[in-house]
């Protein structure tokens, strides 16, 4: 009998007959190869893993074929797909990852940078776990990270930068142990991913993102730091209720965010808030701190803004390196959030024309330097009546100024008192003090303001006009 072509169904079903020991030994034979043959049609059997361990770079299609043709399951190294990190920075034409398909964990970095011509990371679909950082920037035609979603773990820092292709962020649902995010500049996105299975994040950058309309999937998770800038469509900051404590916050240029709704369990900023032009904003209201506000503050061009809300700057023990800038608010009423300030290094307030006096300032005793500048609201500097100090004490443009009530209490002026262009400042009495205790110590300048006396007559006593 010809065993090649010998028809087992026919056989099992009885339509040929063999007698005896021929026809058992048959039967046992064709079990045996049918068995073979499935075994050797099963996918799922288990492969040996393929550990290498080197840094691999694949900028070119070949490359990547050649490197799936190792096999390799575990990377000890990095692995870049497209420009090297510091490298010629130039666009590679690779279209697909198809082929690397075993790859399950890299103890480095990940980069996928500059490859003009890749739509998705299939291929990637094994990988569980990167050691380092993932970088996925710069690749023209990537519309999503589908591929990496049986990804667990990553080690380091996230960058999902310059990909204008890219609509959603879901592939990175799954992973844990991010130390920091950034997702700068990826036009189309609306949202970021669920960050569920990551508890702590340390640095938070969002950035030109121009379709992101929520911060949603960040509800779990606590951060360190957080800049937030140039998103276009952002309104709140809803998703970032978790957040209790931050070293910094930095609100700079959306366009559309009018409050910082999301910030309500907030209750610490430890060094720096900036709000920049957010032509949007309105307050501070939502924000949960009180007590602890920064030791700097910057808050400039920000055009709606009335209020800072009702936090105060973190009150210490010892002298501190406190600076507040305050520029080009045209609608900010008050300067409270100051109030709890009695030393400052730097306070800087430039053309804020809706503020009308100086209240929040009324524990200050000590600046090194005092600049109040084009504020076309003042009228008086009432609210510093408790300054005692000041090393560079500078006072120009505000227009409406008429009277330096305020600073009674003023007796040292360290290196330099400038008055200059306060067109309607005729009454300088309230420096009497500092100038009958010989305080100013060094320069004196007095200019274009509606009345100009000399030292000496200031100490003659002719300080109104």
């Amino acid at each position: 009998m010809n065993y090649s072509t010998f028809n087992t169904h026919s056989f099992l079903a009885g339509t040929h007959s063999l007698p005896g020991k021929t026809s058992n030994t048959l039967l046992l034979l064709t079990l045996l190869i049918a068995l073979l043959l499935a075994g050797c049609s099963n996918d799922d059997t288990p492969q040996e893993p393929i550990v290498l361990n080197r840094n691999v770079v694949l900028s070119t299609a070949s490359e990547v074929r050649e490197f799936a043709k190792l096999g390799v399951t575990h990377l000890q190294g990095n692995l870049t797909i497209g420009v090297a990190p510091g490298g010629n920075q130039g666009i590679t034409s690779i279209a697909t990852l198809s082929d690397i398909a075993r790859l399950e964990e890299i103890d480095g970095d990940l980069n996928i940078v500059g490859n003009r011509n890749i739509t998705s990371l299939d291929g990637l679909n094994d990988l569980l776990k990167i050691g380092g950082d993932l970088n996925i920037s710069v690749n023209e035609q990537l519309e999503d990270l589908d591929a990496l979603a049986n990804l667990e773990s990553i080690g380091g820092k996230v960058s999902i930068v310059l990909n204008r292709a890219l609509i959603s962020l879901d592939g990175l649902n799954g992973v844990s142990g991010i130390t920091a995010l950034t997702i700068d500049d990826n036009p189309l996105i609306t949202s970021l991913f669920d960050m569920s299975a990551v508890s702590e994040i340390g640095e938070l950058w969002v950035d030109s993102n121009n379709m992101l309309t929520s911060l949603e999937g960040l509800s779990n998770t606590s951060i360190s730091s957080i800049y937030i800038g140039w998103n276009q469509s952002l309104e709140n900051l809803k998703g970032l209720e978790s957040v209790t404590a931050l070293e910094s916050l930095t609100l700079s240029r959306n366009e559309s965010l009018r409050t910082v709704e999301g910030l309500e369990n907030l209750t610490s900023i430890e060094d720096i808030l900036i709000l920049e032009r957010n032509n949007s904003l309105e307050n501070l209201s939502n924000m949960g701190v009180k007590e602890n506000g920064p030791t700097r503050l910057m808050v400039e061009r920000n055009p709606k803004l009335t209020s800072l809300g009702n936090f105060k700057m973190r009150p210490l023990l010892t002298e501190a390196d406190y600076q507040v800038i305050l520029f080009i608010n045209p609608e900010l009423t008050s300067v409270d959030p100051l109030s709890s300030l009695s030393t400052m290094q730097v306070l800087y307030i430039f053309d804020n024309d809706g503020l009308t006096n100086l209240d929040g300032l009324s524990n200050l005793t000590q600046v090194n330097d005092l600049t109040i500048t084009d504020n076309n609201g003042l009228t008086n500097l009432q609210g510093l009546e408790q300054l005692r100090t000041v090393d560079e004490l500078t006072l120009v443009l505000n227009r409406e100024l008429t009277s330096l009530e305020g600073l009674n209490g003023l007796t040292t002026v360290t290196k330099k008192l400038v008055m200059a262009a306060n067109g309607k400042l005729s009454n300088l009495c309230a420096l009497q003090n500092l100038v009958d205790g010989n305080g100013i110590m060094d320069e004196f300048e007095l200019s274009s303001n509606a009345f100009n006396p000399s030292l000496d007559d200031l100490k003659a006593g002719r300080c109104t006009n």
